[in-house]
């Protein structure tokens, strides 16, 4: 089932390049004007035309005005104006589907990649698996965000002082907190 899949996913990959739809009028194989947007990244915008990024970077760059300079292609801004050399429309982007207010009751079925062999407590769980489930069901008092290992943002803790021989941390607590049955979150919580 596996080497079927696979199989079936590089022979999709292989014949998108070569699926793309007729430029419409006003538009060429040359190339196809494109305007960044919020949230934009030239990896995206690549992928949703089917051109390598760079390629981009390069026609963008020896087109001239009205076109953007790109220096870096880690740092676009919106309103830039993109050449997507030789594209005609973009792949479709498939929106993702909308879904009706959640309803009490009912059942919720989450899809894990490995055994759940590890006790829904924080204090004691140690696998991966686990932590993507508790990510969404506890808040921190402070976060780590993986890119930034050694700095922290506040959570549950709006601030925080550590003593100068690093034995004692003081956490000022966020306000207005309860738990799901309505306890109030405070200090004996924690």
């Amino acid at each position: 089932m596996k080497k079927w899949l696979f199989l079936t996913l590089a022979i999709v990959m292989a014949l998108l390049p070569t699926m793309a739809v007729a430029a419409p009028a006003g538009q060429d194989e040359a190339g196809r004007d494109y305007e960044v947007k919020g949230g934009d990244t030239l990896g995206q915008i690549g992928l949703q035309f089917g051109v390598p990024y760079l390629e981009i970077v390069a026609a963008t760059n020896a087109a001239g005005d009205p076109y953007a300079f790109i220096e870096d292609p880690d740092l676009i801004e919106i309103g830039w104006l993109f050449l997507i050399p030789g594209a005609a429309l973009p792949y479709p982007i498939i929106e993702p589907p909308t879904y009706p207010d959640a309803q009490p009751g009912g059942k919720l079925v989450y899809a894990l990649w490995q055994d759940l062999s590890d006790p829904l407590d924080p204090n004691l769980a140690c696998l991966q698996v686990t932590a993507q489930i508790l990510g969404p069901i506890f808040d921190p008092l402070v976060y780590v965000r993986p890119e930034e290992p050694f700095t922290y943002y506040p959570g549950l803790a709006t601030d925080w002082d550590i003593s100068s021989d690093l034995k004692t941390y003081t956490f000022y607590l966020r306000e207005g907190v309860t738990f799901h049955d309505g306890t109030p979150f405070n200090a004996e919580a924690v």
